[in-house]
């Protein structure tokens, strides 16, 4: 057993074996919030870079980023097995120098080697799930490794941290792990909710005031229906404008908007500071989903839920939505009166003219489906008490 340095009792790594921290919500107000608790915080992590890094004011965070092999011509599986071994070995220096508190992994690879520090540094760790790996989905034999090491180190970890109800009861049916060990924690920003409209996209791409703006934000997939979405866009009435907003560069490089005249793309990704100017600009935002045979694709997408941070940023700005017809997110939709939703992509037109028929209503469905469900300085407060009074012995099980 190596023997760590003293524990330092406000020091906490997140370790995230990707590195799209800044288009997390959930990960970025945590950050936040902890260091308004006094903790110093390291954020560990492979820096993908059609991503941009993280910003914080606070010099409490450090940053360590490890280079990314995404653009080395490699097999998959291995690229990712290599990326693993840098981020362990990174994480393993700094256990030994900076005696943390706590550990937070980050989905399965993250959590997996903060579970093989606890081991060699005898510390406490948490899991951070933000996609749910689904054992029936699996196919290849790097994934169902990596789920059986993550149902393992799952069951040893002091609590988990997910988004909502029905995720908690999937992911502790998946991991066999106790329900009442699993802490919710929707996936949206910091702030207060505001009605505030914004200029931002019309001044900067010449929309318009006659104009409505449908904003569409995030991936730009095919799992996001975003060329389905194009599609329909081409029978839109001239009054509407669709914007497709990427959360990091480069992904709307294999769309061509060419035969797509209502359909524009923002440029390049804003940082997590400047996104609520930028929501606040659309009339309607679109939450659109849909499954394919993609492991992160299937019921991980089907029961999306809380875990949509593009949901939440909506809501804040009092943005009304239009959501695919899943699970979880339609009976919010339709609790709180904040928008419209469909089954197909052929019903979205119809959906925006209804929003936009009583746009206020919408609005006001949004400010408090936000205030009620998504509040994330709310939610937070248990997984602070957690922090706090966790203190089972190290692997108790």
């Amino acid at each position: 057993m190596v023997q760590p340095r003293a524990k330092n009792s406000n020091v906490i790594a997140f370790i995230h074996h990707r590195g799209e921290f800044d288009t997390v919500p959930s990960l970025m107000g945590s950050v936040n919030l902890l260091l308004r608790e006094g903790y110093a915080i390291d954020l560990i992590y492979v820096a993908d870079p059609s991503f941009d890094a993280p910003r914080f004011d606070d010099a409490g965070v450090r940053l360590v980023a490890l280079p990314s092999l995404r653009r080395v011509p490699l097999p998959t599986s291995l690229r990712r097995i290599l990326e693993a071994l840098m981020l362990f070995w990174a994480v393993f220096w700094r256990s030994a120098r900076r005696g943390y508190s706590w550990l937070v992994g980050v989905d399965p690879v993250g959590m997996i080697i903060s579970g093989m520090m606890a081991a060699i540094f005898r510390l406490k760790f948490v899991y951070f799930n933000l996609e749910i790996l689904f054992t029936s989905e699996l196919s290849s034999a790097y994934i169902r490794i990596i789920k059986l090491l993550e149902c393992y180190f799952n069951q040893r970890c002091a609590f988990s941290i997910i988004q909502d109800q029905a995720r908690a009861e999937l992911l502790a049916r998946e991991n066999q792990i106790p329900l009442d060990t699993i802490v919710l924690l929707p996936n949206s920003p910091l702030g207060e909710a505001s009605q505030k409209q914004s200029q931002y996209l019309r001044e900067k791409m010449g929309i318009p005031a006659d104009q409505k703006l449908i904003l569409h934000v995030g991936t730009l997939s095919e799992w996001t229906c975003t060329p389905e979405l194009l599609s329909s866009s081409r029978n839109w009435p001239r009054d509407f404008a669709l914007v497709l907003h990427s959360r990091q560069r480069g992904n709307e490089s294999d769309l061509e908007l060419a035969d797509h005249p209502r359909a524009k793309f923002s440029g390049d990704p804003v940082p997590s500071q400047d996104l609520p100017e930028l929501i606040a600009s659309a009339d309607v935002g679109l939450v659109l989903y849909r499954k394919d045979d993609h492991f992160m694709h299937g019921d991980n997408v089907m029961y999306v839920g809380l875990s949509s941070g593009k949901m939440a940023e909506y809501l804040r700005c009092g943005v009304p939505v239009v959501v695919t017809a899943f699970p979880g997110l339609c009976e919010l939709v339709e609790q709180y009166q904040c928008g419209i939703c469909i089954e197909e992509i052929g019903d979205l037109a119809d959906a925006i003219h209804e929003i936009l028929a009583d746009r206020t209503k919408y609005s006001q469905g949004a400010i408090r489906c936000f205030d009620e469900v998504f509040h994330f300085e709310h939610k937070f407060e248990t997984v602070l008490a957690r922090l706090n009074i966790a203190n089972r012995p190290f692997f108790a099980r």
